[in-house]
């Protein structure tokens, strides 16, 4: 592999040889000031790789100046056949007065096609349709979200929200809330209805029923011990599945039609995993875990379809049958996610350990120790893996390696779990009241809206660029980037 670098023309890289060691690197410091980047400002830097030797991967790091180690400002997957590849690295904002550092390696793992491109297949039926947008609890859209916070509607909804809102067809959001109901809301704030739940209701989503039939939407509501199907205009309860433990708690669903004939629809209450003919409400098949206490709510693979729920003792994949195809050997909390090329499944353990692990082999890709729970992940369009810590912080991980890119300390925990737009701009609330919107590149505060109460709620973006959260003290706003509309307080 060859290069061209007009940034360091006295230095010449060494052979590539495939390992995860730096092959080149380009430098400079107060002695060398030709070589040395402005401090505080924005460089650009283009290489041109010549593929000469089927190197597969290319990372480029820099040292991080605040944690001493390195940190992964981009790769590249390449197509082993392809003949070259340009590579843009910006450096924002670069604050090291006395020595930067680019160093660029190479890794012979290999990925076909880029493993963090936005699956956009699977967001259906809306733009935020579900907890974390998508089957695989991705949380990521190709919508651009605002780039300043004004408040287009609040509308109190009379209890704590705390599970994510989702977004349907006409703008519409639903809601559950810890009260015991489940409400509609139009595109202008204006209250459409409010159906009670035999409990407090979770995460909401709404899907077709039949894949024939795309008018024919359904909101499915979980709540305690019930997941009801509910019409989205009348708000009449089309069927309910109910599970035998009356203290157990059903958790957000997931739906997929990868049969043929109808949507079925994927929910853990307590110990048991459903698969329901979201259509008629029938249960076609249920997994039970005893002694491992509740599984965590599901997410599927864009790509063999597996279902993966957690307990206490074992993270699983179920087919499509029921039957079991996978299983990871440690308690889970939270819900896992799925890469976009179904090849990783991350999530966090019981252990405090998140995991990246490949789904066909079992085997552990890298681990990442935390302090306290985390959220779930979210991940970015430039293979990064995003995840809020009950410390207070936000953790923007490599997807692929486990290290560290950036953090940014909040003032509270972090319960509410991510959301990426398509400019790989990061929305999260926080205990400290405020809902963030963060650079995901940089780790820069874009802008940020005071609520004046816990945002443990997870953020949905709509197909108009809103973002939409709810908050501890009953309220859901809309912010949308219209400077007619009031400013958002901070």
């Amino acid at each position: 592999m060859s290069f061209e670098y007009p940034a360091c023309p006295n230095l010449q890289p060494p052979p590539f040889d495939d390992t995860n060691i730096v092959a080149f690197d380009c430098y400079g410091d107060s002695t060398n000031p030709h070589q040395a980047f402005p401090c505080g400002r924005s460089v650009q830097q283009t290489w041109t790789f010549s593929n000469t030797t089927g190197v597969n991967t290319i990372d480029v790091a820099f040292p991080g100046r605040d944690t001493g180690g390195p940190r992964l400002l981009a790769s590249i997957y390449c197509d082993p056949n392809a003949p070259q590849y340009a590579l843009n690295v910006t450096i924002l904002n670069f604050q090291a007065p006395n020595f930067w550092r680019v160093s660029i390696a190479s890794r012979a793992a290999c990925h076909s096609v880029q493993p963090c491109a936005v699956a956009v297949a699977n967001a259906l039926n809306g733009p935020w349709p579900m907890f974390q947008a998508t089957r695989a609890r991705t949380g990521q859209t190709t919508v651009v979200g605002p780039t300043s916070c004004h408040i287009a509607w609040r509308t109190f909804v009379g209890a704590p929200v705390t599970g994510s809102a989702i977004i349907g067809p006409g703008y519409n959001v639903y809601v559950g809330t810890v009260g015991d109901r489940v409400y509609a809301i139009g595109q202008n704030g204006n209250p459409l209805w409010a159906q009670a739940t035999p409990g407090a209701a979770r995460t909401p989503i709404i899907a077709v029923a039949s894949p024939f039939i795309t008018a024919n939407l359904t909101l499915y509501v979980p709540s305690l011990n019930f997941m009801l199907a509910i019409d989205p205009v009348t708000h009449a309860v089309a069927w309910t599945v109910t599970h035998p433990d009356p203290t157990a708690h059903c958790n957000t669903a997931v739906f997929s039609d990868f049969n043929y004939y109808f949507t079925a629809v994927y929910f853990t209450c307590g110990n048991t995993l459903y698969a329901v003919n979201a259509e008629r409400g029938r249960v076609d098949w249920t997994f039970n875990v005893t002694g491992e206490g509740s599984l965590t709510a599901p997410a599927i693979s864009a790509t063999q379809g597996t279902i993966f729920v957690g307990s206490s003792k074992m993270l699983y994949g179920v087919d499509t049958t029921g039957a079991v195809v996978f299983n990871f050997s440690t308690g889970v909390v939270g819900i896992p996610t799925v890469s976009n090329h179904g090849r990783i499944i991350y999530f966090n353990g019981l252990n405090n350990i998140t995991y990246a692990v490949s789904i066909a082999s079992g085997l552990i890709q890298w681990s990442f120790p935390f302090s306290g729970g985390l959220s779930s992940a979210a991940i970015g369009p430039n293979c990064v893996i995003y995840l809020g810590s009950y410390n207070g912080t936000l953790y923007a991980l490599d997807a692929d390696a486990g290290i560290v890119r950036w953090t940014l300390n909040t003032g509270g925990r972090i319960d509410s779990s991510p959301a990426v737009d398509g400019n790989n701009v990061v929305y999260v609330g926080s205990y400290d009241h405020k809902l963030y919107a963060v650079d995901g590149y940089t780790g820069l505060i874009k802008w940020t809206l005071g609520a004046q109460s816990q945002i443990i709620s997870s953020p949905a973006i709509g197909e108009d660029g809103n973002i939409v959260v709810g908050t501890v003290n009953g309220y859901v706003y809309s912010i949308v980037d219209d400077p007619s509309a009031p400013p958002c307080p901070v």
